[in-house]
């Protein structure tokens, strides 16, 4: 069974303009990523102007229709559906405030903001954190994590580590227990 997923594309007013379902692979490491890569650096203009950078929108619209068309490979996967459609498991919610894309996610009772995510921008952030984990080896590596949630047995966020990738660890696999996690300076 997949990981569902709602992404939404509001307008200025706050308005819903388009409603993405996705059927499979809706988890944050998943879609979560692939909708920060797509983002990333979208520049939102108002008007189209005659040098236009590769990742430019003329407007909110402009930028949910490239979004659909970036998403939507063929057959199956992705679905355009009513804007009343109910939650699923994972939910994105894209926005345009003063030209520049905001991303962020509700699961259940965790949320978190994906975008913006550069440099100047991470105090929009709760904390770096640092703690030893096992990689895929068994080996304990050392990780430095820009938070975006965290309970009682998670944390996820970016890997500062690992090429910024957005990764869930769980608490008890953190070497030394919870007691080991470390805020660090951003």
């Amino acid at each position: 069974m997949g990981t569902r997923s709602i992404t939404r594309v509001l307008d200025e007013s706050n308005n819903v303009i388009l409603t993405m379902y996705r059927q499979m692979d809706g988890y944050l490491e998943g879609h979560g990523v692939e909708l920060v890569k797509f983002l990333k650096d979208f520049k939102i203009t108002n008007g189209i102007e005659t040098n236009v950078a590769a990742k430019t929108a003329n407007g909110v619209g402009c930028l949910a229709a490239q979004l659909v068309g970036h998403f939507k490979t063929g057959v199956g996967g992705i679905y355009l559906v009513p804007t009343s459609a109910e939650e699923e498991e994972y939910n994105y919610t894209i926005r345009v405030l003063d030209e520049m894309v905001t991303l962020t996610y509700t699961r259940g009772d965790e949320s978190g903001t994906l975008l913006p995510v550069n440099a100047d921008k991470i105090d929009n952030f709760q904390q770096v954190v640092e703690f030893l984990y096992p990689d895929k080896y068994f080996e304990n590596q050392w990780r430095k994590i820009l938070v975006i949630s965290r309970d009682d047995r998670h944390i996820t966020g970016f890997d500062l580590k690992n090429n910024n990738q957005v990764k869930r660890f769980l608490l008890e696999k953190v070497f030394g227990g919870e007691d080991k996690v470390f805020a660090s300076s951003k």
